[in-house]
């Protein structure tokens, strides 16, 4: 994959029973605003630098409410019904969603 292409919106599903686009996973989620998705895929993007989101995944664990996103076993960020959360060091800082 071309990292300047790369974007969080590419990542795979972790589950071959789940959604099969990041879009998907946040639509299953409740998040159905179209413009809401892109802005969470744009924040994503810019967290982090694009060559991060190469084999990337998501999945949405049963009960804990959130999309989880990252590589196998290292999670990037929770995308949760009202913000993201993400790590930074040891703290996992929070950036809510805007309102329209």
């Amino acid at each position: 994959m071309d990292s300047t292409a790369a974007s969080v919106a590419s990542a795979t599903p972790r589950d071959v029973d789940g959604p099969d686009s990041f879009d998907d996973a946040l639509k299953l989620f409740g998040l159905d605003d179209a413009w809401l998705r892109g802005w969470i895929v744009g924040t994503l993007d810019s967290l982090y630098d694009r060559a991060s989101w190469e084999s990337s995944v998501f999945w949405i664990p049963p009960y804990k409410g959130y999309v989880a996103v990252g590589r196998p076993r290292v999670r990037t960020a929770y995308i949760r019904r009202d913000s993201i959360q993400y790590p930074a060091g040891d703290d996992w800082p929070i950036i809510r969603y805007p309102r329209r």
